[in-house]
């Protein structure tokens, strides 16, 4: 291998070869097309998240998380706090973070419930409002320049499968764990 090729990550079909070759030596009860669909997945979202950030939230001063909570909002209107977690799957603690960087941009405002000072209800202002609009539109045409490549029929085919995948609960943990681990349970 020359010095060159050490530099520089392997093309797409070169590392899933890769991936084939050692699963299939060292694993080989492993299905390869589950795994080849599921690193798929995660590398196209992956490449459409880091896109999104860096071509259209971050020239707005957003994060990808910072776009995600403003799109909910925008879209669902005022939520509790619990509710947004649940909506971004993020952890209340993450979500808590989020909110508070958009807060300080004055682009979201939390209100806690009178009947419950635990509950905080968090909505958009007039800012983030216009703001996630902003945002949504110019995502949107990136949207349009990656996804242009596919018919129709694919497209309606690809929403198809995502929402079955996202209708899927998930698997219990104790399916990611090594089976000497889940002796321990």
């Amino acid at each position: 291998m020359s010095e060159d090729s050490e530099d520089r990550a392997p093309s797409v079909a070169r590392f899933d070869e890769l991936v084939r070759d050692r699963v299939h030596a060292d694993a080989p009860e492993t299905d390869l097309l589950l795994l080849q669909a599921s690193m798929g997945l995660v590398r196209v979202a992956s490449r459409l998240t880091a896109d999104y950030e860096s071509a259209v939230h971050r020239h707005l001063g957003l994060s990808w998380a910072g776009y995600r909570l403003l799109f909910c909002l925008w879209v669902a209107g005022p939520q509790r706090s619990s509710v947004l977690a649940h909506m971004m799957w993020a952890t209340p603690s993450t979500l808590s973070s989020i909110t508070n960087t958009l807060e300080k941009q004055d682009l979201v405002v939390r209100e806690r419930h009178a009947d419950d000072r635990r509950a905080v209800t968090v909505q958009l202002t007039a800012a983030g409002a216009r703001l996630a609009a902003e945002a949504f539109e110019a995502q949107h045409r990136r949207e349009t320049a990656w996804l242009q490549t596919l018919s129709r029929r694919e497209l309606e085919q690809l929403v198809r499968i995502l929402a079955k995948l996202s209708g899927v609960e998930h698997p219990p943990r104790d399916q990611a764990m090594p089976e000497t681990d889940r002796k321990l349970l």
